[in-house]
């Protein structure tokens, strides 16, 4: 294949990519944070956030689909992405989940660490605001009940 058309193609792949979800892109602001269980700093764990409406409005459909989630490194601190890796969250208030399971010996086998009602964050007691130019979230203190 010509070089041209190698470059055609690869365009094309890119404008399909970038237009597939047809949401327009959010501004986003760089989030970084730690998460903390029993007093220590929780590894490989899945922080994710879901919008928060902030009238009386319901939510558009663009916001309910939105779902900034980073992983936590051994240290417990996490950055935040929503389209690109590392990139952020558009400012808002948000619920927050967390997820973090024991190493699976079989697929189906997994337990978690933490209590389970911090999988949804509608029920987490978790909620942080993100806002403009960064936001570094106060420590999320993972309760033992």
């Amino acid at each position: 294949m010509a070089a041209p058309t190698r470059w055609c193609l690869a365009a094309a792949v890119v404008v399909l990519a970038s237009c597939s979800s047809g949401q327009p892109r959010q501004n986003v602001v760089p989030v970084k944070g730690k998460v903390i269980f029993q007093g220590k700093p929780l590894a490989n764990a899945q922080v994710y956030l879901s919008k928060l409406s902030e009238s009386a409005a319901p939510l558009s459909e663009a916001d309910r689909k939105l779902r900034p989630q980073g992983i936590t490194g051994p240290d417990g601190t996490f950055q935040l992405t929503t389209y690109d890796p590392n990139d952020g969250a558009p400012p808002g208030k948000y619920l927050v989940g967390v997820v973090a399971q024991k190493e699976a010996k079989f697929a189906d086998d997994t337990e978690s660490i933490i209590p389970g009602r911090y999988a949804n964050p509608k029920i987490s007691g978790v909620m942080v605001t993100v806002k403009a130019p960064t936001t570094e979230l106060p420590p999320i203190e993972i309760a033992d009940r």
